[in-house]
């Protein structure tokens, strides 16, 4: 499948660009695709490296989109994910797509052709990756920090819409090379730089911590579990009846993080027990609590963290 996308694409560049495609074109093999651990060269189990790519002008791909809390419920077991934080130095709370990234870089900076020895007609391999729009903050950020080090971003979208198996999503696209491309092109117009969060005027990224603000706020609550609900969920539950006569307002609050402040707000509400909460008392709040029954405690029955902290399941793992 990937080799005859790859051929389709081949084909409409042609067309695209005034060549005459062959009338019958035959879709040759492609020796630069192959069937295998794209990350992981596990040949040795006991000093896993990163996986090596075959050589290539063009590296290009759709990484899938799994956050680091996420690898163990997606089917990747604790011996694939030590093996990946021993083989690649990434933070280990990167997305799974990051990885792919650190690759692509890593086959870039090894190229013979540097930017003093490149010329328009030979720039040395270049990479244009997908990855959700979460790469551009937080430790995901860190390997777009490395690609802007041993090379640069000439070309990236911060903030698209993605249709993915029929829901919308925001993905972020970014090309990078040597640094050899003097033509930056941000969210489709011409930009003088392009930063590792993806914008492009003041670069936020090198900003200090003030010590000033030190110890002045915390992270917040940690879920393990999907808590979350989306404001059209929130408004169905907030309507809803209780035994006791109390609302659930109670229990169903606005939430939102850092990102909802400084960027879009995604109007996001969260179901929260508070601390003590018996399990009697949680189930008169009913359509909440059935809600959680669903999605939150078969995840937590799984949850690495499991019953470690004493909280019980209906109530946030670290509140």
């Amino acid at each position: 499948l990937a080799q005859v996308v790859i051929w389709i694409g081949y084909l409409q560049w042609m067309r695209d660009n005034g060549f005459n495609p062959p009338r019958d074109p035959v879709l040759e093999p492609l020796q630069t695709i192959e069937e295998r651990d794209a990350i992981l060269d596990l040949s040795d189990p006991q000093l896993p490296v990163p996986a090596k790519w075959p050589q290539a002008d063009f590296i290009i791909g759709n990484p899938p989109f799994l956050g680091s809390k996420l690898f163990r419920q997606y089917g990747l077991d604790d011996a694939y994910i030590q093996a990946m934080y021993d083989a690649f130095d990434l933070p280990n709370t990167s997305d799974l797509c990051c990885y792919w990234f650190e690759i692509a870089r890593q086959a870039i900076a090894r190229a013979t052709v540097k930017p003093a020895m490149a010329s328009p007609a030979l720039q040395g391999p270049r990479a244009g990756l997908l990855a959700t729009q979460g790469i551009r903050g937080g430790d995901n950020r860190e390997v777009l920090k490395r690609i802007k080090d041993t090379g640069d971003i000439f070309m990236a979208w911060s903030d698209r819409e993605w249709i993915l198996d029929g829901a919308a999503v925001h993905v972020s696209i970014v090309g990078f090379d040597h640094g050899s491309e003097t033509t930056r092109i941000l969210d489709g117009a011409l930009a003088e730089q392009i930063n590792a969060d993806l914008t492009g005027d003041v670069d936020t990224t090198v900003a200090r911590i003030l010590q000033e603000n030190i110890d002045i706020a915390f992270q917040g609550d940690t879920k393990v579990g999907p808590f979350d609900v989306t404001w059209e969920q929130a408004r169905e539950l907030l309507r809803q009846p209780n035994p006791h006569g109390r609302t659930n307002s109670e229990v169903v609050r606005p939430w939102i993080n850092g990102r909802d402040v400084t960027a879009r707000s995604r109007a996001y509400w969260i179901i929260d027990f508070p601390p003590g909460t018996s399990l009697e008392d949680a189930t008169l709040f009913e359509a909440p609590f059935e809600y959680i029954s669903r999605h939150v405690q078969p995840m937590r029955r799984t949850a690495r963290s499991g019953d470690a902290t004493g909280i019980p399941w209906w109530i946030h793992q670290r509140p």
